[in-house]
């Protein structure tokens, strides 16, 4: 077996460990990514939307708990128009499309088809968002 040089061991050294850097900045890169998006809570839904008022308004635990019942109704009642407007709205997408395509070459109706592609492809939520400070689980417990 052939011994390695002095200057041949640096190397080997070197790179093995810049190798290895390499790797472990990937593995925890890749744990932080998946925690964050674990965290992740939009703000259509109700527990999203009670901690982004709680971070904005900075509320005490007092305020909190008194706030609580009213987060809870107007945070059901905008996911609902929220979802009452996607399903308007697609149907009025919908109906454009069908209104308009025998208007259309058969080029203009390919490049509506793509451009719909495009859109959802490059529709993406905004997931990185960070609240202030962690807001304490906003329901009331009845006794």
């Amino acid at each position: 077996m052939k011994k390695l040089t002095k200057k041949k061991q640096t190397i080997t050294i070197i790179i093995s460990t810049l190798i290895f850097g390499f790797l472990l900045g990937v593995f925890i890169s890749g744990l932080y990514i998946r925690k964050e998006f674990r965290e992740f809570v939009s703000v259509r839904k109700e527990k999203g939307f009670k901690q982004r008022i709680c971070n904005v308004l900075d509320l005490s635990d007092k305020q909190t708990v008194e706030l609580d019942s009213i987060f809870t109704y107007h945070a059901i009642t905008m996911e609902d128009l929220h979802n009452e407007f996607r399903k308007k709205f697609k149907k009025n997408m919908d109906s454009l499309e069908t209104e308009i395509e025998p208007y259309l070459t058969e080029e203009q109706k390919q490049t509506l088809v793509e451009m719909k592609k495009t859109h959802r492809r490059f529709r993406k939520p905004f997931l990185f968002r960070k609240f202030k400070k962690d807001c304490k689980e906003l329901t009331i417990k009845k006794k």
